[in-house]
């Protein structure tokens, strides 16, 4: 999270292979399918009023079923390689209430 901006979080992974060469694949997406487990009897909070996937970004929108309040969530994804260059073949996801690539 970020102190200037409290809606704001970023991730960092770092993989380093060992003993090990071939291919590492890594699926960046948004979930939207919240379940309330103690008041909704595990139904699904949210409904999905859309979704977008382009290259290296994404969004989900999603609406409270009870109160029609609605949260928009978006992504924006980057890939770094200290040395050497790397293939990258972007693979789309569109499922309700997932976006990715």
């Amino acid at each position: 999270c970020s102190m200037a901006d409290d809606e704001l979080a970023a991730i960092r992974y770092s993989v380093t292979p060992i003993n090990f060469s071939g291919n590492v694949k890594f699926t960046p997406y948004l979930d939207g399918k919240v379940k309330n487990h103690d008041s909704n009897y595990d139904e699904f909070f949210w409904d999905e009023d859309s979704h977008k996937v382009d290259l290296q970004k994404g969004y989900v929108c999603t609406r409270t079923k009870k109160t029609n309040f609605t949260v928009s969530t978006a992504m924006r994804f980057s890939f770094f390689l200290k040395r050497g260059t790397f293939g990258y073949t972007p693979e789309y996801l569109f499922k309700r209430f997932l976006c990715g690539e």
